[in-house]
């Protein structure tokens, strides 16, 4: 094949990878460099799954903690691939004692052939670890 030939297949066989992933909704599913240990962000902050482990964090806290609080929403998240599943999520959650609601960062490992959650850490977010 001549360069011209050549160029011309290049640019035909980019623009069919660029058109296939564009049907991909779900960033996490594109993995150009085979990085499994990527955080990638949580579009779906309302996900059923993202509410549930989000919901384990806080009820795993408030046991071991002996706070209550009061599960309210998941204001940003982050997940990663590797053995199971991690989350990292910023909740928002009330301290019902204090009446105070406060946003809190969480790691949770998730097992998904055990569905075993373990609770990595539970502890009040900083100011600019929130990103709406």
């Amino acid at each position: 094949m001549n360069f011209k030939a050549q160029l011309i297949f290049s640019v035909c066989l980019l623009a069919n990878a660029a058109y296939a992933l564009s049907y991909i909704q779900d960033e996490s599913l594109i993995d150009l460099n085979n990085n499994a240990n990527r955080w990638v962000r949580i579009t779906n902050l309302e996900d059923p799954h993202v509410i549930t482990i989000a919901k384990f964090a806080v009820k795993t806290h408030r046991r071991e903690a002996g706070i209550y609080l009061k599960f309210s929403s998941v204001v940003t998240g982050y997940r990663q691939v590797g053995e199971g599943m991690k989350y990292r999520l910023i909740i928002r959650a009330e301290n019902v004692a204090a009446e105070t609601m406060t946003n809190y960062e969480t790691l949770v490992h998730e097992q998904d052939a055990k569905n075993h959650k373990n609770l990595i850490y539970f502890r009040r977010a900083l100011a600019n670890d929130i990103e709406e």
